[in-house]
């Protein structure tokens, strides 16, 4: 999700490589669903009923070829984020990257998570506006009734997201007709045991038949059972496949390694995400991020056990239980909408 680097030339991708596993499972994993049709009246329907899947088979089935600059990022980041933009080469602040149509769209969410509201990044400025250029002109994929919007989120309400979104607004009272289809979103979803999550030993459980008098008796956990999700649980497993997912081991090192405005993106990708966290500051990573002495396990550590304590509180605010909220986490897939109407 990383303010990520898009596109098949690893070396040439700009926001991030998290969705490579994306783009090769792409069409094994899209799934295509309509969500409604809406007619006018009882005669013929005021909208063709098959333009929002044709348009998604288009995502599915071209790529796209997409010419992007980091220039919007430069405009909109903190003055201090970044060096004097023209102290940076053409090559470091423009990018070329070639693929699947549904995928860029997928890059494009992920360059644009927030939490609560703020931007981690602002990579994906530049992207997604260079994306439409393509679907209007060689797909003919968005015109004037057309709009697609691309989301991610870990479970339903969450305060952390990310959107993309290609082609005009709906008028109010437009007949609408939608399609949706999913493609991965490169995050892996990670199951915290028991011991992990609330400090149990996961060997056993509790005995319901405990008479409550201070004595204990424990029986062997049965080794086939599901645990019971617990919010922390949860939230870790969230937060772990967001930092890891945007701050990826190997590439992330190598960034902060090699300097230059590579360097100064994820630094400030890293800032952007510490400061959007309530119990983290961009001072606990001052040192694991130091060019010098690069740890990236330790700044992703730090940044994981804060968003898991603001996730586990935030929905233990929103669900009646952690079971409720089980059955809507989702880290793994991005749903892409298809809006059609008549102009």
């Amino acid at each position: 999700m990383t303010g990520a680097q898009f596109g098949g030339d690893r070396s040439a991708r700009g926001v991030s490589t998290v969705l490579d596993v994306a783009v090769c499972l792409l069409f094994v994993s899209a799934a295509v669903g309509v969500v409604g049709i809406h007619l006018a009246g009882d005669d013929e329907p005021t909208v063709d009923p098959d333009a929002a899947d044709r348009t998604v088979e288009l995502l599915g089935s071209t790529t796209v070829t997409v010419q992007y600059s980091f220039d919007p990022a430069f405009d909109h980041a903190p003055a201090d984020a970044f060096d004097d933009p023209d102290a940076y080469s053409d090559g470091e602040r423009s990018r070329v990257t070639h693929g699947p149509s549904a995928a860029m769209l997928a890059d494009a969410t992920q360059s644009n998570l927030s939490l609560e509201g703020e931007r981690i990044s602002h990579d994906g400025i530049g992207f997604e506006r260079a994306i439409e250029g393509p679907l209007v002109d060689e797909l003919f994929v968005v015109d004037e009734s057309v709009a697609i919007t691309a989301h991610w989120t870990p479970y339903e309400d969450a305060p952390l997201e990310g959107t993309a979104t290609i082609g005009p607004t709906p008028p109010p009272a437009a007949d609408v007709s939608s399609v949706t289809m999913s493609v991965p979103s490169g995050f892996e979803a990670h199951t915290a045991s028991p011991s992990e999550d609330d400090g149990s030993d996961d060997s056993y459980h509790r005995n319901p038949d405990d008479r409550g008098d201070g004595t204990e008796s424990r029986v062997d956990s049965d080794p086939d059972s599901e645990p019971e999700p617990t919010y922390e649980g949860l939230a870790t497993s969230i937060a772990t496949a967001t930092v890891e997912g945007t701050f990826p081991l190997e590439e992330t090192t190598l960034a902060l390694e090699r300097g230059g405005l590579e360097r100064d993106r994820t630094v400030y990708r890293y800032t952007a995400l510490a400061n959007a966290l309530d119990d983290a500051a961009a001072d606990d990573l001052e040192e694991p991020l130091a060019q010098d002495s690069v740890d990236v396990e330790a700044a992703n550590a730090k940044l994981i056990e804060s968003m898991t304590t603001q996730l586990a509180a935030d929905m233990a605010d929103r669900f009646d239980s952690p079971a409720d909220a089980a059955d809507t986490v989702d880290v793994e897939t991005i749903t892409i909408t298809v809006q059609v109407w008549n102009p």
